[in-house]
C-alpha cells in the first residue's frame, strides 16, 4: 500500500549564518553546564572551513580537493551545526538534568565519523552524539508542527503532546546501511509495543527513521559539491527532495506493512542531509520530513494527530504540506 505522506520543508538556514552561529550555540550550551563546549570540542573544528566557504564569491570553484579533510569538515560541519541550531530550539523546554546530559552527548565525539575505528568505545561515542542530534531534529519537527515536546531520559526518545490529541511516542533509529533498515524498524516497533506503553488510545507509537546514513546516489549538490550548486532556488530542489522522501517512505512502509497496527500507526522519515541551493543570493540548507499517515489506521485517536499536523501551530497555520502539492515528480 502506498504511503500517505505529509511533507514539509522542515527548516531552512543560510550557510552564511553558520560560522557565527557555532560560537553562539557553544556559549548557550556552556551556560547550562554542558560538556565539550571548549575549543577542543568537535564543533569548533567546523568553523574554519565554513568561514572559508562564506568568503567565496560565486561562481567559483570549491577551495578544497574532493575527498580532502577540509571539504569533509565543511559538509559535516554544515549538517551538524544545522542540527545543533534546531536542538537549541528544544533544549530550553527540557528539564535541566536531561538538557545537560543530552547536549553534552551531542557535543561529544569527533569532528568526522571516520575519525574513529569502527567498534571502539570512541566510535560508539561518535555515533551516539549524532544519534542524539537526530532525536533533537525529530523533536524540532514536531514542535514546528504545533506539539509540545519532551525527551525523557531513559524513556521515550521524543514525546510529543497536544491538547485533544493522544501522546505521540517517537522511537528514533539511524541505520548505517540500507540492508539494516528492516532490523531498525523491527527494533523500534518492538520497543514501542513492549516498553513504551503504546495502547492505541492515549499513547500512539511512531517509528522514526533518520536516513542521512543510508541515502544512496546522492547528487553532487547534496554531499560533495564540486563547484556552484546547480539548483538556483529552493523550488527547483523540491522535485528531487520529494522523490527522495517518497522513495524512502515506500521502503520504510514496505518493511512495516505487516507490523503497523493501531498502537503504532505512524512511520516517519527524517532526511537530515543538507541540500544546498542559491536562493536570493545565498546558499541555504533545508531539512525535510516525510510522515506516513497510513490510511490503514488513521481513524479515532490517530486521525486527531494527523489533523493537528495538517493545521499547524497558530504561528504557522498552514501546517505540513502534502507531497502531492509540492513539486511532485
Amino acid at each position: 500500500m502506498n504511503p500517505t505522506v505529509e511533507w514539509a520543508l522542515d527548516a531552512t538556514l543560510s550557510l552564511e549564518e553558520i560560522p557565527n552561529l557555532i560560537p553562539r550555540l557553544m556559549t548557550a550550551a556552556a551556560g547550562m553546564g554542558a560538556l565539550h563546549t571548549g575549543e577542543d570540542g568537535r564543533f569548533w573544528e567546523y568553523v574554519e572551513p565554513l568561514r572559508q566557504f562564506t568568503s567565496l564569491r560565486f561562481p567559483a570553484p570549491f577551495p578544497w580537493e574532493r575527498g580532502s579533510r577540509m571539504r569533509r569538515l565543511f559538509v559535516e560541519g554544515a549538517s551538524q551545526a544545522f542540527g545543533l541550531h534546531k536542538a537549541a530550539t528544544v533544549w530550553p523546554f527540557l528539564t535541566e538534568k536531561v538538557a545537560h546530559e543530552k547536549v553534552s552527548i551531542v557535543l561529544g565525539g569527533r569532528a568526522l565519523p571516520e575519525d574513529t575505528i569502527e567498534g571502539t568505545p570512541e566510535d560508539e561515542k561518535n555515533r551516539t552524539a549524532r544519534d542524539h542530534l537526530a532525536e533533537f531534529s525529530t523533536a524540532h519537527s514536531m514542535k514546528r508542527g504545533g506539539f509540545a515536546v519532551n525527551m525523557i531520559d531513559g524513556r521515550e526518545d521524543v514525546l510529543a503532546t497536544s491538547p485533544g490529541c493522544p501522546a505521540l511516542v517517537m522511537e528514533c533509529k539511524r541505520p548505517s546501511r540500507p540492508d539494516r533498515l528492516s532490523r531498525a524498524v523491527n527494533k523500534a516497533f518492538t520497543k514501542l509495543k513492549e516498553k513504551r506503553d503504546c495502547d492505541g488510545h492515549d499513547r500512539l507509537g511512531a517509528i522514526v527513521i533518520c536516513i542521512d546514513r543510508v541515502l544512496q546516489d546522492i547528487p553532487s549538490v547534496v554531499a560533495d559539491l564540486p563547484e556552484v550548486p546547480s539548483f538556483e532556488t529552493l523550488a527547483e530542489v523540491n522535485p528531487w527532495v520529494n522523490s527522495t522522501i517518497l522513495a524512502h517512505l515506500a521502503m520504510l512502509t514496505s518493511e512495516t506493512e505487516f507490523r503497523m497496527c493501531p498502537e503504532v500507526p505512524f512511520a516517519m522519515v527524517l532526511m537530515t542531509v543538507p541540500v544546498f541551493a542559491r536562493d536570493e543570493g545565498m546558499h541555504r540548507m533545508i531539512d525535510v520530513v516525510g510522515f506516513d499517515t497510513g490510511a490503514r489506521y488513521v481513524s479515532g485517536p490517530a486521525a486527531r494527530v494527523v489533523q493537528r499536523l495538517s493545521e499547524g501551530p497558530p504561528a504557522n497555520p498552514r501546517g505540513w504540506q502534502r507531497a502531492t502539492h509540492i513539486g511532485a515528480p
